[in-house]
């Protein structure tokens, strides 16, 4: 968790929560998602942004970047219905880290995430 401009940010690695290109969620990161929701305040708005790295095209990661903020919402609702959520996807288009330099592999498994994000 950190704290960004008055909200409180949870980063969930994209490559731990999902194989390569694929959006479904295993059971053990279901139940990890609904474990970092517990100190979520009661009926909060949760932002579930999903993004990607620049591998593949841009529709591509748009398209799998929404998919995977889905599937992170459903894990959310399941285990916090009282929770309102905004589930967007932006691809490629807000990289935590430039993917350059000595190690482009690290930069690309940064930028694959789903950000939990809350007013708090």
């Amino acid at each position: 968790m950190e704290e960004e401009a008055g909200e409180t940010v949870v980063t969930l690695a994209g490559d731990i929560l999902f194989a390569s290109s694929s959006a479904d969620l295993s059971p053990a990161a279901v139940a990890k998602i609904g474990e970092l929701v517990v100190p979520v305040p009661q009926g909060a708005a949760l932002a579930v942004h999903g993004h990607t790295d620049t591998v593949d095209e841009d529709a591509f990661n748009q398209e799998l970047s929404e998919r995977r903020a889905r599937s992170v919402a459903e894990a959310v609702a399941q285990a916090r219905p009282d929770l309102v959520l905004d589930v967007q996807g932006f691809g490629e288009t807000r990289l935590k880290v430039p993917e350059t330099g000595d190690d482009v592999a690290a930069a690309r498994a940064e930028n694959r995430r789903v950000e939990l994000r809350y007013a708090g």
